[in-house]
């Protein structure tokens, strides 16, 4: 796997020398300053897929300038798979990325690891408090993955099972690591390897963000080595419980990211998807001056009726 801290912040005290101690020292170590070097191919895509009706999933990408240069790069892309009921999981996804996008849009002297953790909880306690405010609410959650990429590396910060890879050379990687009972069951030693991907409840979430004031814990990777050729990948679990992760890298060596979201939203559909499907491609590229079109971010809609 490739070069990054993974750290993971459960509730209640922690204990001298533990992982927390690293964990408190990468929020409040500053981002390095560096001089621009990657650009990004981004393109983004959400369908309701060929079963459901309405679709619970939202995500959006952020840009900004390129200092000196006259071109801009994603810098933050948040997606979320909604839960609870038609009006319901809509609003409680919108919510959760929307409240993202802009949290990291205001000027802030924390650095990118504190910025995406304080995104999840404002996020969280959005969502909640909107659930509060009508019984047709009542329950709602959703998931939310937040991928920022610096000059330093990537950042990852999640709740729930929408899940971040990276594909270098030809191999794909998860990198996130799912909020779900069955991995908790996994990590606890109750159950084994082979037993999870059939598990009755391999489905249902250990937490969801918006279904409580605050989180139980937060999920948090970085920095995430990037390199020119990378290819960063985030969906929902209406890709990558239907469609097999040595499919997904075959997908993900289109040398474009548009197309590579058209062709995982025909895979899902083919391997009988029954839920909604999202995904976000961001491929790194070479920062050329003189030609800012590396850079471009792409939403696509296709309507299969």
């Amino acid at each position: 796997m490739g070069l990054f801290n993974w750290f993971r912040r459960d509730s209640g005290p922690s204990a001298p020398g533990r992982p927390d101690d690293a964990y408190r020292a990468l929020l409040e170590r500053p981002d390095p300053g560096m001089a621009p070097w990657f650009a990004t191919d981004t393109s983004l895509i959400s369908d309701a897929g060929p079963v459901r009706s309405n679709n619970e999933d939202y995500l959006l990408a952020m840009s900004q300038p390129i200092a000196g240069l006259a071109t801009e790069r994603t810098c933050l892309v948040a997606l979320a798979d909604g839960m609870g009921g038609h009006l319901a999981g809509e609003t409680a996804s919108r919510i959760a990325v929307e409240t993202s996008i802009n949290l990291h849009r205001q000027p802030s002297s924390s650095n990118t690891a504190r910025r995406l953790l304080s995104a999840l909880e404002h996020a969280n306690l959005s969502v909640y408090e909107h659930a509060q405010t009508s019984a047709e609410f009542e329950g709602m959650g959703t998931t939310l993955v937040l991928l920022a990429l610096t000059d330093s590396g990537a950042y990852c910060a999640w709740v729930g099972d929408s899940r971040l890879y990276r594909w270098r050379g030809g191999q794909l990687e998860q990198l996130t690591r799912d909020d779900t009972l069955v991995r908790e069951l996994l990590e606890q030693g109750i159950i084994q390897a082979h037993e999870a991907q059939g598990h009755p409840d391999r489905s249902v979430l250990s937490q969801a963000l918006g279904t409580k004031p605050s989180l139980r814990r937060l999920n948090l990777i970085g920095p995430i080595d990037m390199v020119v050729g990378d290819c960063f990948m985030m969906c929902s679990d209406g890709l990558h419980d239907v469609v097999p992760q040595a499919r997904l890298a075959e997908v993900l060596a289109i040398d474009d990211s548009r197309a590579a979201c058209q062709e995982l939203l025909r895979q899902a559909v083919l391997h009988h998807a029954d839920d909604n499907i999202s995904a976000a491609v961001i491929r790194i590229g070479a920062l050329e001056a003189q030609r800012p079109s590396l850079r471009r971010t792409a939403i696509t809609d296709i309507d299969e009726s």
